[in-house]
């Protein structure tokens, strides 16, 4: 699978808007931080638990947890944009490997898409 940093690099490449790749390299990452901060939650409720609780106060403990991982990951948030703003941040991303075309990419193109054309021409004379 394409590592998403060289992904959103190529959506660069081919022209994309670079508020969307600041966007959704941000998305990316909260996410990832979210999920994380979600499953330790989980993990300390569990290892504190010894006996089944009723299922209303199982969801008063989710909504506790949600409002939780939202003032974490808020507060995260926050700290990250002050850290880029003194490093300097300018909207752009950087990266340090540069993306070349290769022979297989070459390749997978040249057999994607007369694929393609081929694929819709059918679609068409189908109908």
């Amino acid at each position: 699978s394409t590592p998403w940093q060289i992904l959103l690099r190529g959506f660069a490449g081919i022209g994309f808007p670079s508020m969307f790749i600041y966007v959704a390299s941000l998305t990316y990452r909260y996410l990832v931080i979210m999920l994380h901060a979600a499953s330790e939650l989980f993990l300390t409720r569990q290892s504190r638990v010894v006996t089944q609780s009723p299922i209303v106060k199982d969801q008063g403990i989710v909504g506790g947890a949600i409002a939780a991982i939202f003032g974490k990951t808020l507060t995260l948030s926050e700290d990250v944009n002050y850290s880029m703003i003194s490093r300097g941040w300018t909207g752009q991303m950087k990266s340090i490997s540069q993306l070349a075309l290769r022979k297989q990419d070459a390749a997978f193109i040249c057999i994607s898409l007369p694929s393609l054309a081929y694929l819709l021409y059918l679609s068409r004379t189908v109908q």
